[in-house]
């Protein structure tokens, strides 16, 4: 019995560090979903396009400015969403070890039975039915207001 206690103490340490590891991991990633830049969009084709459409030298320095600046922006938040990514990458560094469960020790002579373990109970019968009105005997006799026992109702 010892050892049954020894590993339901072993099993719960590890469910709770998978708890704390699970979080950790939740916690990256919602840090990573809030800090995380909305995306600007650059096309240098539909810039050069645009400056070039403009019939006066000044609206293409306006224009040529403009571009410079959306390119700027664009550059700024791929440099942001670049930093975010490596600081969720490292927060998840921290969580990256989750606990392995040992095996439960055998019980009962290690045969698979439950022979010599609390007595009798309700099992399981070779068709699997052992619930309410049944006990899964194969003539039915535990059916509803049945008394399960060989001979009975």
């Amino acid at each position: 019995m010892t050892e049954i206690g020894n590993w339901v103490g072993t099993a719960g340490q590890s469910a709770q560090l998978a708890g704390s590891q699970t979080q950790l991991h939740a916690d990256a990633v919602e840090t990573a979903r809030d800090t995380m830049p909305d995306p600007v969009p650059w096309d240098r084709a539909a810039a050069i396009r645009d400056i070039a459409s403009a019939t006066n030298p000044l609206d293409a320095m306006v224009r040529a400015a403009e571009a410079q600046a959306q390119y700027m922006a664009h550059r700024e938040a791929h440099q942001r969403a670049a930093e975010v990514v490596g600081t969720y990458d490292a927060n998840l560094g921290g969580a990256s070890v989750m606990p392995a469960f040992s095996r439960p020790p055998t019980m009962a002579g290690g045969d698979g039975t439950t022979s010599g373990i609390g007595g009798g109970g309700v099992g399981f019968a070779p068709n699997g039915f052992a619930g309410p009105g049944g006990s899964g005997a194969p003539d039915g006799s535990a059916g509803a207001g049945g008394s399960g026992l060989p001979g009975g109702p």
